[in-house]
């Protein structure tokens, strides 16, 4: 999961988080990001105290009373034609702020092709982007090296100071 979540991060960065490639993979895999946050997260979605199970679903909300855990892995099987199949149960609160049973479950297969994708897809969009930035940059003024150097911006450390050419 984690693994997965950060090729998602990645995409975000490299290309925004509004971005069709990573709003279109986001839409497709919805519970994605919730596993991964309850399975990073477990110990507080046991003792009732995740996001989710707390008012509002915020961090500063009332916390959850719980009978049992919060959380158990409800099921985890493999080998099919879909690979592993992870599937948790989570007491946590509904729209109306009420306890409820949720279940999420992920096929770690069709996890795996859709990340992939994601990657493959992200490496096309970024190397597009890189030919359009060269194509803009070719035509682009040749300047001097000192018409470079008086746009760039003062050392942050006396290292990258001293790598710098002396001014006359």
């Amino acid at each position: 999961m984690d693994a997965a979540r950060n090729v998602v991060r990645g995409a975000e960065q490299a290309v925004d988080r509004d971005n069709d490639l990573v709003l279109r993979f986001n839409e497709r895999h919805p519970t994605l990001k919730t596993l991964r946050d309850r399975f990073e997260h477990y110990e507080d979605y046991v003792r009732g105290t995740g996001d989710a199970q707390r008012t509002g679903r915020r961090r500063n909300g009332e916390l959850l009373t719980l009978d049992g855990a919060g959380i158990e892995v409800a099921a985890s099987e493999g080998g099919g034609a879909e690979g592993h199949l992870v599937r948790i149960a989570v007491v946590e609160r509904d729209a109306d702020d009420q306890p409820t049973e949720s279940v999420y479950q992920a096929p770690t297969r069709q996890i795996a092709i859709a990340v992939r994708q994601l990657a493959r897809d992200l490496i096309a969009e970024v190397d597009y982007l890189t030919n359009v930035i060269s194509v803009h940059a070719r035509s682009a003024p040749i300047l001097k090296a000192s018409e470079v150097l008086e746009r760039v911006s003062p050392p942050k450390s006396i290292i990258e100071a001293a790598t710098l050419p002396m001014s006359a």
